[in-house]
């Protein structure tokens, strides 16, 4: 009897875990639920696989259940229409109506995590409604990682020309400075020979000015008093022409009259070299004297 119970318990037990796996397994697979398939074309089928999460708003509304290729008959290009299961009630059972022109964004919302396809409405939805069977247009989001290579690619690079420039100037640098150091070590013994001509000029220099400025205050002296007397010389000088002018003012007539009186003889004297160059014979007998000029004698 206690074996059989045992064994009844071990079956009873099995029989339980197995219905609660399969309650699972229903409820999660969503057996019993009303859906409706929406295609979506794809330029690329990368990450897309069976099981890929439908998502509107971030809430889960379905699931890919296959991804086919489409090639064009005409220019023979490929695409791809992903068959999307869509529920037909949100958990609470409202009814889940998309309006026409809804459109798909496929997306990677983290670098580890799978693809996803969000569902986005017009901005101003019609009373148009998605039928089953209808098809949606798809675009691609740029991933994080994809975005995170980007960037690092374009750092990467800046950083080589970076170092690239910074090397090329390090090299500039460096001949630059043995250019310099090649110019200092050729001028090295030109730069001391001034060095020495010029200290040995400032002792010079040194020497020059302590022998003159003992003498500075003499020579002051010596100019000061020179000034001084050529300002006394001066002023007697103005003394004595101002004497001499009143002299020549108070004696005027008489200078004139003797001015009359030399102009006069000098008129007979060359009159009279003129008549004895003439006739020499009028040294004997005598010369007329010339006229008075009453222009210049008023006598």
């Amino acid at each position: 009897m206690n074996t059989q119970r045992k064994d009844f318990l071990v079956g009873l037990f099995i029989l339980t875990a197995i219905g609660i796996v399969i309650g699972a397994l229903i409820v999660t697979s969503g057996i019993g639920k009303v859906r409706y398939d929406v295609f979506m074309r794809a330029a690329s089928a990368e990450g897309l696989t069976q099981d890929t999460r439908v998502l509107l708003h971030g809430l889960s509304v379905g699931r890919v259940r296959s991804v086919n290729p489409v090639v064009d008959s005409t220019t023979r290009s490929i695409t791809f229409l992903a068959r999307l299961s869509i529920q037909d009630q949100f958990p609470n059972g409202t009814k889940l109506e998309l309006p026409a022109g809804t459109r798909a964004i496929i997306s990677q919302p983290t670098p580890i995590a799978p693809p996803v396809i969000d569902l986005v409405m017009p901005e101003t939805p019609t009373a148009a409604r998605l039928e089953p069977g209808d098809t949606v247009n798809s675009e691609r989001r740029a991933d994080v990682l994809a975005a995170l290579t980007r960037i690092a690619t374009n750092l990467n690079a800046e950083l080589s020309s970076m170092f690239e420039n910074t090397r090329v100037l390090m090299q500039r640098t460096n001949a630059t400075l043995r250019q310099t150091q090649s110019l200092i070590t050729t001028n090295e013994p030109l730069v001391q020979d001034v060095l020495i001509r010029l200290a040995g000029n400032l002792q010079r220099s040194d020497s020059l000015l302590a022998d003159i400025q003992p003498r500075l205050a003499p020579m002051h002296d010596s100019i000061s008093v020179t000034l001084s007397d050529a300002r006394h010389l001066i002023a007697r000088t103005d003394s004595l022409v101002g004497l001499a002018q009143g002299i020549a003012l108070d004696n005027r007539e008489v200078i004139e009259e003797m001015s009359g009186l030399l102009l006069r003889s000098a008129r007979i004297l060359e009159h009279f070299a003129d008549q004895v160059s003439r006739r020499p014979t009028r040294l004997l007998f005598g010369v007329r004297p010339p006229p008075p000029d009453s222009s210049r004698d008023p006598r």
